[in-house]
């Protein structure tokens, strides 16, 4: 969507009450309206070495309160510097998106980043699209996850457990009646039960 609203055509002089840009940035704020475990979505294009450009980066909610408040949860410049940590992000601007779920901090919080690469129309990669979740919630659902394997597995060794126990505690019962069948007997009958 992104691409189709003319992302190409931002440049750092472009006035933040362009429409172009106000449409991108309106599908970003739908976008983080739909998903309220995404913290931030923004675009990044290359700068200096080393070093990106911000784009398109709407005001943010952070604290979910219904405001925006402060400079942390203001719309960002055009053409702030943007640091470009990791090998997720160069991925993306080599055409590969993915996830980074190594937490980076900047000034808005710390965060664990989702990465797409954003193409002009002759197909080169022009930018990047950053989507930030909170390192903390990731964190949280992270253990919460292993939590549940860890119980799982409790269970899966419990029901492993038991039926050892139980087809041990099966066998001595069988040899134990072939005992007592055979002494019954008084004489050695192969007993039915042995396997």
């Amino acid at each position: 969507e992104i691409e189709r609203l003319g992302h190409a055509r931002l440049t750092l002089a472009t006035p933040p009450d362009d429409p172009g840009y106000l449409a991108i940035v309106e599908a970003e704020k739908r976008w983080l309206a739909a998903n309220p475990v995404v913290n931030d979505i923004y675009t990044v294009r290359r700068g200096k070495p080393g070093e990106g450009v911000l784009m398109a980066d709407f005001e943010t909610d952070y604290d979910r309160n219904g405001r925006y408040a402060g400079d942390r949860e203001a719309r960002t410049a055009i053409g702030e510097p943007y640091e470009l940590k990791g090998p997720t992000i160069e991925a993306a601007f080599a055409g590969s998106g993915g996830f980074d779920a190594n937490p980076t901090a900047d000034r808005w919080g710390s965060w664990v980043s989702a990465y797409w690469p954003l193409h002009a129309a002759d197909g080169r990669v022009e930018a990047v699209l950053g989507v930030d979740y909170a390192a903390a919630d990731w964190a949280h659902e992270i253990n919460r996850a292993r939590r549940g394997a860890m119980v799982i597995t409790a269970v899966l060794l419990l029901m492993l457990f038991a039926a050892t126990v139980l087809i041990t505690s099966r066998r001595a019962e069988l040899a134990a009646r072939c005992g007592r069948e055979r002494e019954s007997a008084q004489k050695r009958i192969p007993c039915l039960h042995e396997p």
